[in-house]
């Protein structure tokens, strides 16, 4: 290559690097602009809610309206009726309930697939 060609091939490089830089000052414009806009935003937010509970305060309560009396009852004794059941006991490490149990539900397992539709309890 001579030296003509050698600069010439600089001289695109060059080029094309100018138009990528200039590609990218307009990237950093348009993120800065929109920096800016969120700035902005962020600040009107915070000024609004620095305000805010001084317009919560003039809010009043809502008012909790009262179930009739025949609907108390029944919803009270709806909890009254589900069974209180106590949790199981701690397991103790030893194995022998577990044999127990499942001796006592048959529980069978197929070897060549471990599908949910292979597995069958039957109750003795």
């Amino acid at each position: 290559m001579d030296l003509a060609e050698q600069a010439e091939a600089l001289r695109q490089a060059m080029a094309l690097q100018g138009v990528q830089l200039g590609h990218h000052d307009e990237a950093l414009h348009s993120i800065q602009d929109k920096v800016d806009q969120i700035t902005t935003a962020l600040s009107t937010l915070i000024a609004r809610l620095d305000a805010a509970p001084a317009v919560a305060a003039q809010v009043p309560a809502p008012v909790q309206q009262a179930l009739p009396a025949a609907q108390s009852a029944s919803a009270a004794g709806t909890a009254a009726l589900e069974p209180r059941i106590p949790p199981p006991a701690k397991y103790s490490g030893d194995p022998t309930p577990l044999g127990l149990f499942l001796k006592s539900n048959d529980v069978s397992l197929s070897s060549s697939d471990t599908s949910s539709s292979d597995l069958s309890l039957s109750r003795r």
